[in-house]
């Protein structure tokens, strides 16, 4: 499920974090929320790109660089993404504070550059939207691959039953044969004993060759 999906189940509007301006220097920005409507943070996203970068081979060694490239995704002018907002959390910075106090300096940052925290909600929203997209395409190549593949094998087993059958019947008609061969030779030797046997009444030596093996 993506993430606009899962914002969909909760109801059409979300709120966010923000740190109210200060009053003075001396106090602290106040976090506040604001409510927004999904309409406000989705971004269209180029689907004909995706489609096509889904298209190629070799598709999920594709960077996702590339698919947010591809997307049409543009970074804020005030160059605060989802990216530069992870950097910040994982700096030293932050290391030894709860959530909250994060949260709060983290707003109060964004405050003080006049970033409105709706852009970065934005670039996070389009970027997920942007893989589910390319994850949809790339599923149904996927699934394609598999169908393809799945009835490649159901002809293979359909020419193994047929070679296994064939197989079979090739060892029957062999073990046929060698029975045949083997009555048939146990008649030439009774036969051929009793022309020795006949023969002996008029010869001193066999005139007859019998092969016993």
């Amino acid at each position: 499920m993506s993430l606009l999906d899962r914002l969909h189940e909760l109801g059409e509007r979300l709120r966010i974090f923000e740190a109210r301006p200060k009053a003075n220097a001396a106090k602290l920005a106040k976090i506040a929320t604001r409510t927004v409507t999904l309409s406000d943070l989705t971004t269209e996203i180029r689907q004909d790109e995706l489609r096509a970068l889904a298209e190629l081979p070799a598709e999920l060694s594709i960077a996702f660089e590339k698919v947010f490239e591809a997307a049409g995704i543009k970074s804020p002018g005030h160059g605060w993404t989802a990216a530069r907002l992870k950097q910040l959390l994982e700096s030293d910075q932050f290391k030894t504070m709860d959530r909250p106090s994060v949260q709060r300096s983290v707003l109060n940052i964004l405050a003080d550059e006049k970033v409105d925290v709706e852009d970065i909600v934005k670039d996070v929203i389009a970027h997920d939207q942007a893989l589910d997209a390319f994850e949809t395409f790339t599923r149904k190549k996927m699934l394609d691959r598999i169908a393809a593949r799945q009835k490649k094998v159901a002809e293979v087993e359909t020419q193994i039953a047929s070679l296994q059958e064939q197989r079979e019947r090739l060892t029957h008609e062999t073990e046929t044969d060698e029975q045949h061969w083997t009555a048939w030779l146990e008649r030439k030797r009774a036969y051929e004993r009793d022309l020795s046997r006949t023969i002996s009444y008029l010869v001193d030596r066999l005139v007859v060759s019998i092969d016993e093996q």
